[in-house]
C-alpha cells in the first residue's frame, strides 16, 4: 500500500461497510469528519507529511510527534502528549480527548473475523525474484518476493508467515487478507487492492481488506509511490509504517503509526456523514 490517503464514506458504503459505526464513541467536536485513522496504542509520528484530508478524522490513544509538513484534518484528537516541530495544522487543531475505543465490534466484517478466525493448514510458501505470480484463495505460509507482479484472485487469503514484495506490485479485487502471524510489507509503486463487497462469495468479511488479529503484534509496512488500498485495514497491535502518495477508501485501525513524507489526501468523490 503506498501511502495512506485516508478517506471514507462513498467507497466504504460501496464495500458493504455500515457507515453508522463511524460516529461511534467519537468526540462531540468531530461532527463532520468520519474517523479514518484510529491509533490505539503507542501513538503516532509524522515527518514531512502533506496530509490534506479535511473530511478525515484522526484519533490517537497516546502521544503525537510531528516534524515539518502540513496536516489538514477534519478532526485531530489525542490522549497523550503533543510534540510539534514545524508542522502546520491548517485544518482542525490538535485536541485532547478521552481514549477512543476499538471500533471493530461495530464493523460487521471485522467483528466476524475476530470471532471466527479462519482455520486451515498452510499450503505453499513462495520465494521468488522477478516475473509474475498468481494466487488463488487459500491458506499459505510466507511470501518472500522481490520485483514480482503478484495477482490475487477474489476471495479470502490466510498467511501464517511474513508477506513481503519489495519493488513489485500486488493487485487484486474482492480480496481479504488474514495475517495470522508475521507481518505484511509492500512498497510497490502501483499496488492496487480492494476488499470484497457484500455481494461477493465471502460476504461475511465484506469491506475488510487486511486483518491482523490483536494477538499478532508484527510490524507492517505500506509504502509506495501511488498505491491504492480500498477497505478496512485492521492491525490493532501492530506498528504500521506508511509513506508515499496513494488514494483509496480506507479506514486504518493500528497499534501505532509512522507517516513519513508523501501526500495523504481525501478522495475527491467522497462525501461527509
Amino acid at each position: 500500500m503506498s501511502a495512506i490517503f485516508l478517506a471514507v464514506l462513498l467507497g466504504l458504503a460501496g464495500l458493504g461497510i455500515d457507515l453508522g459505526y463511524i460516529q461511534f464513541q467519537q468526540p462531540a467536536q468531530q461532527s463532520a469528519a468520519g474517523t479514518c485513522l484510529y491509533v490505539l496504542g503507542a501513538g503516532i509520528s509524522t515527518a514531512g507529511v502533506d496530509f490534506d484530508a479535511p473530511r478525515c478524522g484522526v484519533v490517537v490513544n497516546g502521544p503525537v510527534s510531528s516534524s515539518g509538513g502540513i496536516i489538514n484534518a477534519g478532526y485531530f484528537g489525542y490522549s497523550g502528549t503533543l510534540s510539534n516541530t514545524g508542522t502546520t495544522f491548517s485544518g482542525a487543531q490538535p485536541t485532547q480527548m478521552a481514549p477512543a475505543v476499538n471500533p471493530c465490534p461495530n464493523i460487521a466484517g471485522c467483528n466476524y473475523l475476530t470471532n471466527n478466525a479462519p482455520t486451515g493448514t498452510s499450503m505453499s510458501s513462495f520465494i521468488q525474484s522477478g516475473g509474475s505470480l498468481a494466487l488463488r484463495p487459500g491458506t499459505y505460509g510466507s511470501l518472500s518476493l522481490s520485483g514480482v507482479n503478484l495477482t490475487l484472485s477474489p476471495g479470502l487469503y490466510v498467511f501464517t508467515g511474513n508477506v513481503s514484495d519489495a519493488g513489485g506490485t500486488i493487485t487484486g479485487s474482492g480480496v481479504t487478507i488474514y495475517q495470522r502471524s508475521g507481518g505484511f510489507s509492500s512498497n510497490g509503486a502501483s499496488d492496487s487492492l480492494s476488499a470484497c463487497t457484500a455481494s461477493c462469495s465471502n460476504g461475511a468479511v465484506s469491506g475488510v481488506l487486511y486483518f491482523q488479529p490483536a494477538r499478532n503484534s508484527s510490524g507492517s509496512n505500506f509504502s509506495g509511490a501511488s498505491a491504492t488500498y480500498d477497505g478496512l485495514v485492521y492491525a490493532p497491535s501492530s506498528a504500521v509504517y506508511m509513506s508515499g502518495s496513494g488514494r483509496g477508501y480506507a479506514i486504518y485501525v493500528v497499534g501505532s503509526a509512522s507517516l513519513a513524507g508523501g501526500t495523504f489526501s481525501d478522495t475527491p468523490t467522497q462525501q461527509n456523514t
